[in-house]
């Protein structure tokens, strides 16, 4: 077995010090009581990037202070009046769903609260969606939590209880009223039903539901549903910041095992090893024990700090679960192209062990290819027009684009596309709508990514891929000579030169097509009756006039 001293030394360089990360523990117990003059004495690990997100992030710092301030109160009270109290995994489960909805709900009111889309769109993308998920993922699964703590204390089982309704009514019949907020549960109840509609453009909305056999209205104006909103999103700040202080407190009462082969386990683990600027985003075992893997976001990009970092991260999580083959780290940050760090359970070992140097695991994990760590991306690029950056569809009379995407290299701008021409036989038509297409993609502007540089701006694009079809299917649209809705795949390049093996097609698919050139454009057409027939003879060693690059022998010669 390992010496246990040298992995101490691990965990207590990645919990005690910065040297793996700043955990920002003062920052979080100066911001704790300067918000709820209350003192957090201790944080616990699992709690900290809870924390520091509740008070350094908005809008999760804009929680309910009194409902925070009772519901902990609460808490309290039921522990001094009853010492049997236990935090179970069932309790726990619920605390992660609450949370991790919780926390995707954050990223989508910043990502779509601010953008300028119409009223209607707004409700239907944004409100609706964001009031059900804030109702039913985190603030039902929160009072989960809630009815199986009180059902320790109570003589009436409230374990099983999982609807949104009856848990209201079972939180305020025990004086739990406060943590219910302005939650309507009737406009819930109207949008699962497909009840609501809107007038005005999306500027008054209608919640139509149903009560004791009657119909009945609730009606709210843009700005006041948007109110609404805020209001369950504060109470859930408020009620993930009360329980999280909660299991802090009584961190003694979580009855988890961290060495379980389980989704609470590995969430649990992620919570612990998680900083502010290390972040967990989940750990999972694949079958048969073959690999674990866990994937962190990183805000420092170093490769040196990153390779330390990797190899403690492995031995702490080894130190849990020790019965893996292999372990992968997968890493990825704001600037940074997801890569890997993966070490054998010998090679772990071994390091803990003293067996083997660290440098030497190292070395040898590059040379198996075992180690991927790109360089972070540096340039001057505007994070917020990439984030929300969206290429336009283009409709006319005769045909129309869409499923624009970049597909960009360092020096080559290149945009896809598909092209829909409906029920145009003709091919001269055909190609003079091909070309009239490409002179209106050839304009687009596309924008960098923030990870791996590519060639962006107004430019005129080097290259652009368009699959061309008849009409907009939800099927039907493989690239495959017996799909009568696909007529062709373009390869345009500005040089007339494709980059492209085989059109960028699986070999098989390429050689069922119909290939041609026709300017800068190399054509693959599903039948042969739009390709023109080659007269001369080609010879077997000559390049083949698919435009393949390989040997006419090699490739459509066969």
């Amino acid at each position: 077995m390992f010496e246990i001293n040298f992995l101490n030394t691990f965990k207590y360089k990645y919990f005690n010090t910065n040297e793996f990360g700043d955990s920002k523990i003062a920052d979080i117990q100066k911001m704790f009581y300067k918000f709820t003059n209350r003192k957090l004495e201790n944080i616990e690990s699992e709690f900290i990037c809870v924390f520091y997100d509740i008070f350094m992030k908005i809008p999760c710092k804009y929680f309910d202070k009194d409902v925070f301030s009772k519901t902990i109160d609460k808490f309290d009270q039921l522990i001094n009046d009853n010492k049997t109290i236990i935090i179970s995994e069932e309790m726990m489960e619920c605390y992660f769903m609450g949370l991790n909805t919780y926390e995707q709900i954050t990223e989508v009111i910043n990502d779509f609260s601010q953008l300028n889309f119409s009223s209607e769109i707004k409700n239907r993308q944004y409100r609706i969606p964001t009031y059900v998920s804030l109702a039913e993922g985190c603030l039902s699964n929160l009072y989960r939590f809630l009815a199986k703590l009180i059902d320790q204390t109570f003589s009436k089982d409230y374990s099983n209880m999982s609807l949104l309704y009856p848990l209201c009514e079972m939180l305020q019949s025990n004086g739990w009223d406060f943590v219910l907020g302005n939650l309507n549960v009737s406009i819930r109840n109207a949008i699962n039903h497909g009840k609501v509609i809107f007038h005005e453009n999306g500027k008054k909305l209608n919640f139509i539901y149903s009560s004791n056999r009657q119909l009945k209205n609730i009606e709210l104006k843009e700005y006041e549903f948007e109110n609404l909103i805020n209001n369950i999103y504060d109470l859930s700040s408020s009620l993930i910041l009360s329980i999280t202080y909660f299991l802090n407190k009584y961190h003694s009462l979580i009855q988890i095992n961290l060495n379980d082969d389980s989704y609470l386990s590995y969430q649990y683990l992620s919570m612990k090893l998680s900083k502010p600027d290390v972040r967990f985003k989940c750990i999972y075992g694949l079958s048969d024990n073959k690999q674990l893997n866990m994937d962190i976001v990183v805000e420092n990009y170093d490769r040196g700090f990153l390779s330390q970092l990797s190899f403690v991260l492995l031995s702490i999580v080894y130190s849990y679960h020790c019965d893996f083959k292999k372990y992968l780290i997968g890493i990825s940050g704001e600037r940074l192209q997801g890569g890997w760090f993966i070490l054998t359970n010998d090679q772990i070992k071994g390091i803990l062990e003293r067996k083997y140097e660290m440098s030497d695991v190292y070395q040898k994990a590059i040379e198996d290819k075992n180690v991927m760590l790109w360089n972070p991306s540096t340039e001057n690029i505007d994070l917020q027009e990439i984030k929300y950056f969206m290429f336009p569809n283009y409709v006319s009379d005769r045909y129309f684009i869409n499923n624009i995407s970049d597909s960009s290299l360092e020096n080559r701008k290149r945009l896809r596309c598909s092209l829909f021409i409906g029920d145009v036989v003709d091919k001269k038509d055909i190609l003079e709508i091909i070309n009239s297409a490409l002179d209106w993609l050839k304009q687009l502007k596309n924008v960098d990514s923030p990870t791996l540089h590519h060639k962006n701006g107004e430019m005129e694009a080097d290259s652009i891929y368009m699959n061309v079809y008849r009409n907009d299917e939800r099927t039907n649209k493989e690239l495959l000579s017996n799909n009568s809705n696909f007529v062709c795949y373009v390869d345009y390049n500005v040089d007339g030169i494709t980059s492209l093996v085989n059109g960028g097609l699986p070999e098989f698919v390429w050689k069922t097509l119909h290939h041609e050139k026709i300017g800068n454009s190399f054509i693959s057409w599903r039948g042969q009756r739009y390709c023109n027939k080659v007269k001369k003879k080609i010879g077997v060693n000559e390049p083949c006039p698919c435009g393949s690059g390989k040997k006419y022998k090699n490739c459509c010669g066969k």
